[in-house]
């Protein structure tokens, strides 16, 4: 069954030498669709999405941008989620 109503996960890679710039978005992203896709039963549909920076994005709106009107709940960008590892 699927469901109308979507969360968009974005991620963007510009310059994959900035580990936690550029990869620690993609890679939070690996994990949480991982996770995700073990649920047998959601309430939305997961959108992921990874592009080119500011141009990727405005590419993806408008070709998606009346879908996403119609059918976005909530959305989120991971960008520099890495960090200096607990002490």
């Amino acid at each position: 069954m699927r469901c109308e109503a979507e969360i968009l996960v974005t991620s963007y890679l510009c310059h994959p030498s900035l580990a936690n710039n550029e990869l620690s978005g993609p890679l939070a992203a690996l994990a949480l669709y991982r996770r995700l896709a073990r649920w047998s039963r959601r309430r939305f549909t997961y959108r992921f999405v990874l592009h080119p920076e500011t141009i990727g994005s405005l590419c993806y709106l408008h070709r998606w941008g009346e879908h996403l009107r119609r059918h976005l709940m909530a959305g989120m960008v991971l960008t520099c989620v890495g960090g200096p590892k607990a002490g």
